[in-house]
This record gives C-alpha cells, sequence and structure tokens, in this order.
C-alpha cells in the first residue's frame, strides 16, 4: 500500500493526542508513537527539570534549528525528562504552538541489525519521506550518536537535521556525542545541546518521592525517608555506572526485594548495605587494627575539609571502613561550585591537605606504615600541587603568570630544562609539607573530634552527612560546656 506524501508544513491530523489517527505508521518499521505511549502516563511522578523541559519547548518554537539533544551521563534521568515532556505537551501544559506536537520513536539500533538486508535502505527513506511531509513531528532517537556509525544513517539524519520545519530530540552522554559527531561539524553546528546533569544530594528526594510511592505499592514493602536519604549519601561513595537519582531508584528498589524475600515488611539499613558494593568477605578478615587505622584515616579526610577555612564547596556526604573495589575504606565528596566561584592558591593547598589528612591521621594513631589508601592520597596530591605550579602559574619565580604545560603534550616536557625540573620538583615538595602541616594542626588541635568520628565508625562501619553533622555539633556542644 502506498501513501500519499503531503506537502511539507501539513499537520498530522488529530482528534486527541490519546486518540492519534497514526494508521499510516505502522507501514514504517522501526517507529513507535510515543503520544500513545505517554497518553496516560502522570507527568507528576517526575518532580523537577522544569529548567530543562523550558530549553527543550524553546527549541522547538525557533523557525530553523529546531533540533535538540539531551546530555548526560547513565542514570541522570534523560528519559524521565522525554516522558514528562511529552506528557505535559499531551496535557496542553506547553506553548500553544506545541499542542498539537507528535513524538515517534526513531529505533536506530533495530536498523542496525537488520542494516544488511536490501530492503532496509529503501524502508529508511519512505520513513524519512513521511516525516518529511509533516511540521508538527519530533523524532525521538535514544542513543543517537549511533547514527553516526552507518552512511546510509547519517545521510537520511543529516537531511532530517537540515529540515527547517522537522525536530530531533537526541538522547546519549556527553561522550558519545562528541566521539561521534567530532568531524560532522555542519550537523553538530543545528543541534542545541542540552546538559542533563546529576542533581545535588538534596534535590533528589523531592524528585523521586513519589517513584518511591509507587515501588512500596508494588512491592507491599516500606522504606522511611531517613533511609533513602541515607542511600542518597553512601551511594556517591562506590563506583558504578549508574548517576542519581536512578541510582537510588534503582538501590530502593533492590533493598525491597531483599526485605521482601526476608519476609520484611520495612527496609532496614542491613538491606540496603548488601546492594552496595561492600567486601563483608575480606572486612570480616581485617584484625581490629587494620580497622583501626581505616576509621582514623577516613576520619582524618572528613574532619579537615569540614574545618577548612578555604573549602567552601566540598561536603563530605559519607565515609565507610568497609573495603569496596580497590580501597579499604571511601569517603565520598560532592562538589557544590556555586558555593566558592573563585579559588586561590590556599583552597587548593587546603584541598591538597585534605588529601594527606588520612596519612596524617594514621600517624596521629601512631600506626606504623601506611595504608594502600594513604598512598594513594599522596599520588592525588601531588598531582595537585604540580598543577599549582605548571598550569595555573601561581607559585612566584616558578613560572608564575604561564603554564608550562599549556598544551597537556608530552612535548610539553621536552621543553623543560634541567633547572625547570629542579624548580618544580622543589615548588612541589614545598607545597606538600605546607598542606601537610596544616592537616597536622587541623588534627592535632580537635584530637577528641578524630577520636570520636574513629569511635563511631568503628561501631556504625557506615556514616552518613546525617552522622557526621551530629558528631561535629556534639563536639562543639561540648567545647562550650
Amino acid at each position: 500500500m502506498k501513501i500519499k506524501l503531503p506537502k511539507a508544513g501539513r499537520h498530522l491530523p488529530v482528534e486527541s493526542h490519546a486518540t492519534a489517527n497514526l494508521v499510516p505508521f505502522y507501514f514504517y518499521p522501526w517507529l513507535l508513537d510515543l503520544n500513545s505511549l505517554y497518553a496516560i502516563a502522570d507527568s507528576s511522578v517526575i518532580q523537577g527539570r522544569e529548567k530543562e523541559i523550558e530549553r527543550i519547548f524553546n527549541c522547538f518554537l525557533r523557525t530553523k534549528k529546531k533540533n535538540a539533544v539531551l546530555l548526560g551521563e547513565h542514570g541522570v534521568g534523560k528519559t524521565a525528562i522525554l516522558q514528562k515532556m511529552i506528557s505535559k505537551v499531551i496535557k496542553g501544559e506547553c506553548p500553544k504552538q506545541l499542542k498539537t506536537y507528535h513524538f515517534l520513536y526513531l529505533d536506530v539500533q533495530n536498523f542496525l541489525a537488520n542494516i544488511e538486508k536490501k530492503k532496509v535502505e529503501n524502508k529508511l527513506k519512505d520513513i524519512v519521506d513521511f516525516v518529511l511531509g509533516y511540521s508538527n513531528l519530533v523524532i525521538v532517537i535514544d542513543q543517537v550518536h549511533l547514527v553516526q556509525a552507518d552512511y546510509t544513517l547519517s545521510y537520511y539524519f543529516s537531511l532530517l537535521v537540515k529540515a527547517s520545519h522537522v525536530s530531533i530530540l537526541g538522547i546519549t552522554t556527553e561522550e558519545d556525542f562528541h566521539d561521534f559527531f567530532e568531524y560532522d561539524l555542519k550537523t553538530k553546528a543545528r543541534i542545541e545541546i542540552i546538559p542533563v546533569r546529576e542533581p545535588k544530594s538534596k534535590k533528589i528526594y523531592p524528585m523521586i518521592k513519589k517513584v518511591i510511592e509507587e515501588l512500596e505499592k508494588e512491592h507491599g514493602i516500606t522504606i522511611r525517608e531517613e533511609l533513602v536519604k541515607y542511600i542518597i549519601s553512601v551511594s556517591g561513595a562506590f563506583s558504578t555506572e549508574l548517576c542519581n537519582p536512578e541510582l537510588t531508584v534503582d538501590i530502593v528498589e533492590k533493598s525491597m526485594i531483599y526485605a521482601k524475600r526476608r519476609r520484611q515488611k520495612e527496609v532496614t539499613k542491613q538491606c540496603i548495605n548488601q546492594n552496595f558494593n561492600f567486601d563483608y568477605e575480606l572486612y570480616n578478615e581485617m584484625n581490629e587494627e587494620d580497622k583501626i587505622i581505616t576509621a582514623y584515616h577516613e576520619a582524618g579526610h572528613f574532619i579537615v575539609n569540614h574545618l577548612s577555612q578555604n573549602i567552601r564547596n566540598l561536603k563530605t556526604t559519607a565515609i565507610t571502613i568497609i573495603p569496596s573495589d580497590d580501597f579499604l575504606g571511601v569517603t565520598t565528596f560532592e562538589f557544590e561550585p556555586e558555593k566558592q566561584v573563585s579559588c586561590n592558591i590556599d583552597y587548593y593547598v587546603d584541598n591538597i591537605a585534605v588529601d594527606l589528612a588520612g596519612r596524617v591521621a594514621e600517624e596521629i594513631y601512631h600506626a606504623n606504615g601506611y595504608t594502600s589508601g594513604a598512598t594513594s592520597d599522596l599520588n592525588s596530591a601531588t598531582n595537585t600541587a604540580r598543577a599549582i605550579i605548571t598550569e595555573f602559574g601561581m607559585i612566584k619565580d616558578c613560572g608564575e603568570n604561564m603554564a608550562y604545560l599549556a598544551n597537556y603534550d608530552f612535548a610539553d616536557f621536552s621543553l623543560l630544562s634541567n633547572e625547570n625540573k629542579v624548580q618544580i620538583n622543589q615548588a612541589t615538595k614545598e607545597l606538600i609539607d605546607e598542606a601537610y602541616a596544616r592537616a597536622e594542626t587541623i588534627l592535632k588541635e580537635n584530637r577528641p573530634l578524630l577520636d570520636s568520628v574513629a569511635k563511631e565508625l568503628l561501631e556504625n562501619e557506615v556514616l552518613d552527612e546525617k552522622d557526621l553533622n551530629r558528631i561535629c555539633r556534639e563536639y562543639e556542644e561540648s567545647k562550650i560546656k
């Protein structure tokens, strides 16, 4: 059956978004009508992300270059933004010019899987001709970077991007987008990049509250708000391919299943911890002295960061002494750039002090030698010190107001004289010594706090932001008394 293609600019006939006359789409493979899929979706379940949705709407309202790509790591909520945005359009909660818009999902992966078939290219051409015939269609492409994986697909994608009356909404990661579109600058220039960042920890719970309520109904298991916030704090301490908020939702559901299988009606902290990358087997084999050293090490990182005079944009969210991956213990931080935009040399020296604080705390405890974690901290501290000298030009008489490694290229090293290298090494040592002294002063002056944090770590194994704030508050109150 052949379909007569209308002229460009015509709107797809619609009675309502829920009962759209989408019969023609069934003659084209790899197309899915998202309006029908999300017609009954509750957009209120997904909280936040209004800024990103407004940017998408503004992009669609342009006369040309009406294409956008949501760029973000796995789990930040790109698909959730798409679902909420389509739901808002269906309900008319959008600019009036967009109320008749249709969203079609183009299954690029399916196309690539069948690319060896002779009829595939002709069918793709039919799809493109059909899409070009209307001006109220939005083509949604997940993993949009894959359009560059095949010449035919790339060619037809470029046709759609160039069409002033067609909108494309892509979804992918920042790394994949730039890797695949690196040399296709003309196509890249016609796409508006909309970054989707991982939300701050304090915003995550309101975003996923209704999602968790749905999970509670589905599994018949409840979870307290404080435990969800515990997951949010601790989840950042462990390497994973997922980011928040999906990471927290994922752990919440896994914890519910763990509780359900043990005939519990409520999620406990034990249920939650089973879903982190905790190496309990190694932890149980550690002797008491190793656990104490690890506790002081992680407590040192937290306290120096917490009491630093020059760091305001780095917040400790959780610390643990349970081994994970290649670390005996973990301290996780949340970067808050809005709290400190301009950073001077004291800021960077204090950051080095935070790195060295684990080693200092171990020495204060009178441990013999250093843990492997302390060694990796030293590497981080050294890299920061060298950056102060070679990249930031902050050291007088040693590359002041210049960058030794301007191109981050091996050729830069060949330009350094032996005298330069000696200067850089000497300046690095001086920065390390200064930072070490700062960490040592803070921890010795606040030894009771160091002991308290280490003691609670040994008792509870994991301390989240709430626990850490309580310990610090109790310490300050004891000083007043």
